[in-house]
C-alpha cells in the first residue's frame, strides 16, 4: 500500500493541477473577456464605419438630385426662352405681313382708281365725239373744240387725276 508521504505528495500534485487548471480557466476566461471586448470594439467600429458611409452616400444622393433639379430647371427656362423667342419673331412676322397686306390693298386701290378714272375720261371723249359726229353736242360749228388737262403726278398712283386746267388741247 502506499503510504502516507505518497498519499501526500499525490494530493500535492493533485492540488496544483486543480490550481493551475483554475489559473488557465482564469487565464481562459480572461482572454473571452478579452476576445469578447475586441469583438465588441470591432463590432462598434464597422457600425460607425457603416453609419457614416451611410450619411456620406445619402449627401451624395441629395447633391445628385439637387444637380439633376438645378439642370432640369435650367434646361426648362432655356427652352421657355426659345419657345417666347420664336412666339415674338412669328407675332413680327404676322404683323410685318399685315402691313405689307394694306399696301398692297392701297396700291391696288389706287391702281384701280386711277384706271376707272382713265375708263370714265376714254367714255366721256367717246360720247362728246359721238355727239360732235351728230351734231348733238350743242356747240355751234365755229366754236372750237377745246379740251384744258392737267395732270398732277406727286408719285402716288391714287393721286394720278385728271383735271381741267392749265393745257390747251385743240381737236380737229
Amino acid at each position: 500500500m502506499a503510504s502516507q508521504e505518497q498519499f501526500f505528495s499525490a494530493g500535492q500534485t493533485y492540488g496544483q493541477a486543480e490550481e493551475k487548471e483554475r489559473l488557465e480557466r482564469e487565464k481562459a476566461g480572461g482572454m473571452a473577456d478579452t476576445m469578447r471586448e475586441k469583438g465588441r470594439e470591432a463590432k462598434e467600429k464597422t457600425s460607425d464605419t457603416a453609419h457614416q458611409a451611410k450619411d456620406k452616400t445619402a449627401q451624395m444622393a441629395q447633391g445628385a438630385k439637387d444637380k439633376t433639379y438645378a439642370t432640369a430647371h435650367q434646361a426648362k427656362e432655356k427652352t421657355s426662352q426659345m419657345a417666347q423667342g420664336a412666339k415674338d419673331k412669328a407675332s413680327d412676322a404676322a404683323e410685318a405681313t399685315r402691313e405689307k397686306t394694306y399696301e398692297g390693298k392701297e396700291k391696288t386701290k389706287g391702281v384701280f382708281q386711277q384706271t376707272g378714272d382713265k375708263v370714265k375720261h376714254m367714255a366721256e371723249k367717246t360720247a362728246d365725239t359721238v355727239k360732235h359726229a351728230f351734231g348733238m353736242s350743242g356747240q355751234r360749228d365755229d366754236e372750237e373744240d377745246v379740251v384744258y388737262t392737267k395732270r398732277d403726278e406727286t408719285g402716288d398712283p391714287a393721286s394720278y387725276k385728271t383735271t381741267t386746267t392749265a393745257v390747251k388741247e385743240t381737236k380737229y
